[in-house]
C-alpha cells in the first residue's frame, strides 16, 4: 500500500520541492486549457452552423452570359443562365435560335458566402454552334419561379463566314454548306411486306467528321428496319464543290399500307484541332483537352446536326382479288424446289419432304405450305432446318409416314408468293412424287392371347397396327398347404414391430436427407437438373392461360420460357446457351428416341417462327402444342444424362 501511494506523490509526478507552487500553477492552468481545447472542438461545428444559418441570403437572380461573342461558322459558344438564391427552381429550357443549333451541355451547383451573405446558385450551360454568319441576337427572355420573373437581356453575338480552307474557294456562311445529309430510297412505290433498300448520304467538305454518326427521327412504327451498315465511301461533286460523301445502308420494309415520310437527322462530331494553350469557353486546361480529345493534338469534338429533305414513299396492300389458299405471305421474287426421299419404303416408315424457298423476298415472314395428303398418309408439323447463314434462303422438312401400300405419291405440292414486279399472285408446283410402298414385315402376323381356358390360346388374324404383347402368366392355385401357412400370419402382430421400427426408420430417413441435401449444395448441376420440372411449370401455366384467353403471342412467350427454363436446368445451361440444336445432341447422346428428339426441334422452330415472324395459331392447335410439350418434356424426364 506504501508503494502504491508513493507513486502519487508530488516528487515521483514531476514535481520538485523547490520549484513550489509556481509548479502546481503551471500544471492547473495546463489542465484548463486542455479541458479548454476539447470543448471548443464539440462545440465550434455547432457554432459554425449557426453562424451559417445567421447569415443573410443574397437576393434572388437571373442571368444569361454568353461567350465569346464574336465566333465563325462552325464554332461553338456557350451560354450559361444562372440561378441565384431560388430554392426548386426548374430548370431553364433555351428556344431553338434562329443562325444556331443548340445543345444541353450540363449543369453545375456553387456556394458562396461573402460578407455574410450566402448566394446559393446553380449554372446552366447551352451550346450554340454557329451555322449562319451574321449578327444575331439572342433574348430576352422571361424566368418563371418561385412565383417571381425575371426578365433576361438580350445579348448580341457576331458570326463571320467561315474560311473553306481550299485557295479560291471563298468563304462559307453557312454551315449547311460545308455539312448536310440526303436519304435516298432504291424505289418510289413498294407493297406491304416488300423489301427496298435505304441509304444515308453524309456530305461534307473543308471540315473534318468523326466516325460516329447518330441517326434520328426516323419512324417509330409502321416500317420495320435492319440495322445500318457502311458502305464504301467516296466523293461527289456538287455546284462545282467536291464533297466527301459517307453512305450507310439498310433493308426495310412497310407493315402497313399509307404514306410512310423519311426525314431523318443525322448527329454527327465536327473535329476542331487547336494550336495553342488559350482557355475556351469551358475555361479549357490540360484536362478538359485530354478528355474531349487528344492532349497531343488537343482536338476536340462538337456535336452538330445535319438535317436531310424528306422523302416519300407509297406502300400499297396486297390485292385480295386473285389471291390463292396456297398464299403464306411471301412478298417478292420466289424461288421453290421440293425434294422427297426415300421414294421407296415399307408402309409404317418415314418419308421426309424438304421444301427450299428462296429469293428477294420477305423471307422472314414464310411459313412451311400446308401438306394435305389425304388418309394414306400420317402428316407430322413442318419444322424449319435452315435459316441465318443466307438470309435469301428458308429450308422446311416434314415428316410423313404412308400408313399401308395404297399410298402410291405425294401428290403435287403448291407454293404462292406476290410478283411486285408483275403485280400480280404467282404460283409454283413441284409433283407428283411416285412412291414405291411396300407392305409392312408386321402387316400379316398373328397375335395370340394366352387364355386360362381349357380351350387353350385363341389366334387373332390380320391386326397390322397391333402391338405384341407377351402372353399372360397363368395364376397359380391356392393349395390347402398354402391355405394353411397363410392362416398361420397373425396380422394383430405386425403393427407393433412397425411401431418399435418407425424411429429408426425416421432417423435413417433424416441421414439421408441431410446428404441429399448437402450433395445438392456442392452439385449445382444435379440441384438444377432435379429442379427443372418444378422451375418449368408456372410458364405451362402461363401458356395454358394464354390458350384459355386466345392470346397467341403471349401463349408463344411462355412456351418458350418453358422449353429455356427446363433445358436451361436439366443440361445446367445459362438462359443464352439454350439452343435446339444443343438440346437435341444432348439428348441424342442419351439414347432417347428420335420421335422425341424430332420433337423438341419443332418445338423451338414453332416458337421462334411465332416469336418473331407472327402466328395466327388457333386455341385448338394452341392447346395441343402445351399437350405436345408436357408428353415431350415427360418423356426427356426419363432420359440418363
Amino acid at each position: 500500500m506504501a508503494d502504491r501511494w508513493r507513486s502519487r506523490s508530488p516528487t515521483s509526478a514531476g514535481l520538485h520541492p523547490e520549484r513550489g507552487a509556481a509548479s502546481v500553477v503551471e500544471t492547473l492552468v495546463r489542465g484548463i486549457v486542455q479541458i479548454a481545447g476539447a470543448w471548443l472542438r464539440r462545440v465550434a461545428p455547432a457554432v459554425a452552423l449557426g453562424l451559417a444559418v445567421a447569415a443573410r441570403a443574397a437576393d434572388p437572380s437571373v442571368t444569361l452570359d454568353i461567350q465569346p461573342r464574336a465566333m465563325k461558322v462552325g464554332e461553338v459558344a456557350v451560354a450559361t443562365i444562372t440561378v441565384s438564391n431560388l430554392s426548386d427552381a426548374p430548370p431553364p429550357q433555351m428556344p431553338d435560335l434562329d443562325g444556331f443549333q443548340v445543345q444541353s451541355a450540363g449543369q453545375e451547383s456553387r456556394l458562396n458566402i461573402v460578407n455574410g451573405a450566402v448566394d446559393r446558385s446553380v449554372v446552366h450551360r447551352f451550346a450554340l454552334t454557329a451555322v449562319k454568319a451574321g449578327d444575331h441576337v439572342v433574348g430576352p427572355f422571361r424566368f418563371e419561379a418561385g412565383g417571381k420573373a425575371f426578365d433576361l437581356a438580350a445579348v448580341k453575338v457576331q458570326v463571320v463566314p467561315a474560311d473553306a480552307g481550299a485557295p479560291g474557294a471563298g468563304t462559307v456562311d453557312d454551315l449547311s454548306k460545308l455539312a448536310f445529309a440526303r436519304v435516298r430510297v432504291d424505289k418510289p412505290e413498294a407493297y406491304v411486306h416488300e423489301r427496298f433498300t435505304i441509304t444515308v448520304l453524309v456530305y461534307s467538305r473543308g471540315i473534318e467528321l468523326d466516325r460516329q454518326v447518330e441517326l434520328m427521327n426516323m419512324p417509330q412504327s409502321g416500317i420495320k428496319l435492319g440495322p445500318f451498315a457502311e458502305v464504301n465511301a467516296g466523293h461527289e461533286t456538287i455546284d462545282g464543290q467536291v464533297y466527301q460523301v459517307r453512305a450507310f445502308r439498310a433493308e426495310g420494309r412497310a407493315l402497313t399500307a399509307g404514306e410512310i415520310v423519311l426525314a431523318p437527322t443525322l448527329r454527327a462530331g465536327v473535329v476542331v484541332r487547336r494550336q495553342g494553350r488559350s482557355r475556351g469557353p469551358f475555361g479549357d486546361s490540360f484536362f478538359e483537352d485530354f478528355f474531349a480529345g487528344s492532349p497531343f493534338g488537343r482536338g476536340e469534338r462538337r456535336p452538330v446536326d445535319l438535317a436531310s429533305e424528306p422523302v416519300k414513299l407509297s406502300i400499297l396492300p396486297l390485292p385480295v382479288e386473285g389471291r390463292p389458299d396456297s398464299f403464306s405471305g411471301a412478298v417478292g421474287a420466289c424461288e421453290w424446289d421440293v425434294a422427297v426421299r426415300p421414294t421407296e419404303i415399307s408402309a409404317g416408315e418415314p418419308v421426309t419432304v424438304t421444301m427450299t424457298v428462296r429469293g428477294e423476298a420477305n423471307l422472314e415472314a414464310v411459313n412451311a405450305p400446308r401438306l394435305d395428303l389425304g388418309a394414306a398418309f400420317r402428316v407430322y408439323d413442318p419444322r424449319l432446318v435452315s435459316r441465318g447463314d443466307n438470309p435469301r434462303e428458308k429450308i422446311f422438312e416434314q415428316v410423313v409416314i404412308p400408313r399401308d401400300a395404297t399410298a402410291t405419291e405425294i401428290p403435287p405440292l403448291s407454293f404462292s408468293y406476290f410478283d411486285t414486279a408483275a403485280r400480280a399472285y404467282r404460283t409454283l408446283t413441284r409433283g407428283p412424287f411416285p412412291l414405291v410402298v411396300h407392305a409392312s414385315t408386321n402387316g400379316a402376323a398373328s397375335l395370340r392371347l394366352a387364355m386360362a381356358t381349357p380351350s387353350g390360346p385363341q389366334i387373332l388374324e390380320g391386326a397390322p397396327d397391333i402391338v405384341y404383347l407377351k402372353p399372360a402368366t397363368a395364376v397359380p392355385a391356392i393349395t390347402a398347404s398354402r391355405l394353411r401357412a397363410l392362416r398361420r400370419f397373425d396380422a394383430f402382430r405386425w403393427p407393433g414391430a412397425m411401431i418399435h421400427a418407425l424411429p429408426g426408420v425416421a432417423a435413417l430417413a433424416a441421414l439421408l436427407l441431410a446428404r441429399r441435401r448437402e450433395a445438392l449444395e456442392h452439385d449445382v448441376a444435379r440441384a438444377r437438373r432435379e429442379q427443372a420440372p418444378r422451375a418449368a411449370r408456372p410458364a405451362v401455366a402461363r401458356a395454358r392461360a394464354a390458350v384459355t384467353k386466345g392470346d397467341a403471342p403471349a401463349f408463344h412467350e411462355a412456351m418458350w420460357e418453358a422449353l429455356t427454363t427446363y433445358f436451361g436446368n436439366r443440361l445446367n445451361l445459362a438462359p443464352g446457351e439454350v439452343a435446339r440444336d444443343r438440346v437435341v445432341a444432348a439428348f441424342a447422346a442419351a439414347g432417347v428416341e428420335r420421335e422425341t428428339l424430332d420433337g423438341i426441334a419443332r418445338l423451338f422452330d414453332a416458337c421462334d417462327e411465332a416469336r418473331y415472324a407472327g402466328s395466327d395459331a388457333r386455341a385448338g392447335g394452341m392447346r395441343d402444342r402445351v399437350e405436345v410439350l408436357l408428353r415431350i418434356l415427360s418423356r426427356c424426364e426419363r432420359a440418363k444424362l
